[in-house]
C-alpha cells in the first residue's frame, strides 16, 4: 500500500472499546489507513485478542484496561495514549453498552451503569481527547504538526451547562455545543 493509499500515516488514532465490534473494526480499518493505534477496553482477554489482530495484519497497536465509565479511567486513558504515541490525532468514541429490561424493571443500579458509561463517561473521554489535541495545537512547530488556525484558549465559549444539554438534549446537542465553543 503506498502512503496516498494510507493516508493516516504518522497519525495516532485512540479507540475505546477496541476489544470487540465496531471499536475493534474501527481499529483495524484506521491501523490498515497508516495509523497507529491505541485501544481501550474493559475485558482484558478481549482487549489482547483485538491487540494480536492488530499486530499480526502489520498495525502498530498498543492498549490497555480502562474503564470508560470513569472519568478519572479517561485522564490515565490518554496520558498513556500520549506517554506511547507522543501526540492523539484521531479519537473514536465507542465504548457502550447496554442492559435490556422492560421500562417497568429498570433499576437504580442499571440506570446508574448505563448513565455512566454511555453519557457520562463518553462526556469525559471527549473532555480529555479535546484537552490533548487542544495542548498539540499550542505545541512550538516541530513538535507536533503545525495547525494552521489555533483554537481558543481553553475555558472559553458558551455560558451553557454541557451537563444541562447531556441531561435534556441528544448526543447531537451535545457536538453541536462542542463545536461552537471550540469556534469561540
Amino acid at each position: 500500500m503506498t502512503t496516498s493509499q494510507r493516508p493516516l500515516a504518522g497519525k495516532v488514532a485512540a479507540i475505546t472499546g477496541g476489544g470487540a465490534g465496531n471499536g475493534r473494526a474501527s481499529a483495524v480499518r484506521l491501523g490498515r489507513e497508516g495509523a497507529r493505534i491505541f485501544i481501550s477496553d474493559i475485558n482484558a482477554p478481549s482487549l489482547e485478542d483485538a491487540l494480536a489482530e492488530l499486530k499480526s495484519g502489520g498495525i502498530e497497536a498498543a492498549g490497555g484496561v480502562f474503564d470508560a465509565s470513569e472519568a478519572g479511567d479517561a485522564r490515565r486513558f490518554f496520558g498513556a495514549v500520549v506517554s506511547r504515541y507522543g501526540r492523539l490525532d484521531v479519537f473514536v468514541n465507542n465504548a457502550g453498552g447496554l442492559r435490556a429490561q422492560p421500562f417497568l424493571e429498570v433499576t437504580e443500579q442499571t440506570w446508574d451503569w448505563t448513565m455512566d458509561l454511555n453519557l457520562k463517561g463518553a462526556f469525559f473521554y471527549m473532555q480529555e481527547a479535546a484537552k490533548v489535541m487542544i495542548d498539540q495545537a499550542h505545541e512550538p512547530p516541530g513538535r507536533s504538526d503545525p495547525h494552521p488556525n489555533p483554537p481558543p484558549e481553553r475555558g472559553r465559549g458558551s455560558s451553557a451547562s454541557p451537563p444541562l444539554l447531556t441531561g435534556r438534549g441528544s448526543d447531537a446537542s451535545l457536538l453541536t455545543e462542542i463545536r461552537r465553543e471550540r469556534r469561540g
